[in-house]
C-alpha cells in the first residue's frame, strides 16, 4: 500500500469513525428529549463545557441561560391555570419551590446529563452540574423544536413529577420560612456568620442564629450560604416543638 493510499485510509476510517459517533449521540439525543432533532449542532453545544473550548461560545452556558427563562416561563403558564384562585405570591412562591436548584439538579442527575457532557479531563463541574446541563437542555429543545415541544419536555421531566399539595407543604429555604415567621411574629432575628480558624486549612463557616437577642442555633458548613441554612434547618425543628412555623406563616 503506497503512502497515499494509507492516508486516504486513515482519512476514511476517521470518517467512518465520526459518522458512528454522530449516529449514536443522534439516538441517544433522541431517545433522552422524545423525538427525533433536526438541528443535532445545538444539542452538541448544549453538552459542551467551556473547558473544550476557551476561546468560544459554543458551550452549554448561553443555552443555560435561554432554558432558565423558558423554564419559567412554562412553570408559570402551568401554575397560573391549575391555581386559577390563588394570590401572585402563592404562585412566585410554587414556581421557586418548582424550578429550585435542588430539583433541577436532581431531574438532570436522574437524566444523567452529565454523562453527555464534552469536557477536558479533571475539570471542576461544581455540584450544579446537572441543574445548569437541564436548564440548557430546555433551550436546546426550544432552539430545535420550538415551544410546544419544549413544553412536552418539562411536562414529562418536571410538572408531571410534582403533586401541589406536597409541594406547598415543601420547605426549600429554612432560613426564608424562619426570617419569614420572625417578621410575622415580630422576633427580632440576627445571623452571625464568620469563618472558622482550623489547624486542615480547610475552609469552614459558622452560623449563629439569635432570637431576640439569645442565641437559638449554630450551623456549620463549607460555605457561608450553607451554613446559614444549617443553623435555620436546625432552628426550624426547635421551633416546631413548641408552634407549628408552617401553620403560622
Amino acid at each position: 500500500m503506497t503512502i497515499w493510499k494509507k492516508i486516504l485510509f486513515r482519512i476514511n476510517l476517521l470518517k467512518h469513525n465520526s459518522d458512528k459517533e454522530g449516529r449514536i449521540f443522534k439516538k441517544r439525543i433522541e431517545n433522552l428529549i422524545g423525538y427525533k432533532p433536526s438541528n443535532l449542532d445545538v444539542f452538541y453545544e448544549c453538552f459542551t463545557h467551556s473547558s473544550v473550548n476557551d476561546n468560544d461560545n459554543k458551550n452549554f452556558e448561553r443555552l443555560e441561560f435561554l432554558g432558565d427563562s423558558i423554564l419559567s416561563s412554562i412553570v408559570s403558564d402551568y401554575l397560573y391555570n391549575q391555581a386559577p384562585d390563588k394570590k401572585e405570591g402563592y404562585l412566585t412562591q410554587m414556581r421557586s419551590k418548582m424550578v429550585n436548584r435542588k430539583t433541577l439538579n436532581f431531574l438532570g442527575n436522574e437524566l444523567s446529563l452529565s454523562s453527555y457532557l464534552q469536557k477536558r479531563q479533571n475539570t471542576n463541574l461544581g455540584e450544579n452540574i446537572n441543574g445548569n446541563l437541564y436548564e440548557a437542555l430546555v433551550g436546546a429543545i426550544y432552539i430545535d423544536g420550538g415551544f410546544e415541544l419544549c413544553r412536552n419536555f418539562i411536562n414529562e421531566t418536571l410538572i408531571k413529577q410534582e403533586d401541589i399539595e406536597k409541594l406547598e407543604k415543601r420547605v426549600t429555604s429554612y432560613k426564608s420560612l424562619i426570617i419569614e415567621w420572625a417578621q410575622k411574629n415580630k422576633v427580632e432575628i440576627n445571623f452571625e456568620t464568620f469563618q472558622e480558624e482550623n489547624a486542615e486549612d480547610i475552609l469552614i463557616f459558622n452560623s449563629i442564629i439569635y432570637l431576640n437577642g439569645r442565641k437559638m442555633t449554630k450551623g456549620r458548613a463549607t460555605s457561608k450560604k450553607k451554613a446559614g441554612e444549617s443553623a435555620a434547618r436546625r432552628a426550624y425543628y426547635r421551633l416546631n416543638k413548641r408552634t407549628n412555623i408552617s401553620e403560622s406563616r
